[in-house]
């Protein structure tokens, strides 16, 4: 359990350091130079995107729990809400004070936590599958 969990958290790890750099590019794709919040805080946001990437990626270790499937996505789902609006918050990305601010991010959170979980579903489905042809051909070898 403890391997399956540094595995989760180097992988997210690694995952929020490639967000990091795709935002970066897009930055400075977009503005010509680096500047605002990369320029301010270079290392912060990059050590916070490695952070939170972390962290999401440790909770994923509840689907390989007792948990049902539902259950387990909640609570993931919780952590990965209250872990995202943190960096939010945390890189100053939005304010508390502003309905449209939170509004957007929330919405934003939850459409591509949607994609990523539903993705990520039909995966294991296919994985499944194939693992459950393999062994009826092995039983049918077998036999």
């Amino acid at each position: 359990m403890i391997n399956k969990l540094l595995k989760y958290t180097i992988r997210g790890a690694l995952w929020g350091n490639l967000s990091f750099v795709l935002n970066l590019i897009l930055h400075v794709y977009q503005s010509g130079a680096i500047g605002g919040i990369f320029a301010e805080r270079f290392i912060f946001s990059a050590v916070l995107y490695m952070a939170t990437g972390a962290a999401m990626g440790m909770s994923g270790i509840l689907y390989q729990t007792d948990l049902r499937t539902l259950c387990a996505t909640i609570i993931h789902f919780v952590i990965c809400s209250a872990v995202f609006l943190t960096f939010m918050l945390l890189l100053g990305l939005f304010r508390l004070d502003s309905p449209n601010d939170i509004i957007i991010s929330i919405a934003s959170f939850v459409i591509i936590y949607s994609v990523i979980w539903i993705g990520s579903y039909l995966y294991d489905k296919n994985e499944e599958q194939k693992i459950n042809e393999t062994l009826k051909k092995r039983e049918a070898e077998v036999e």
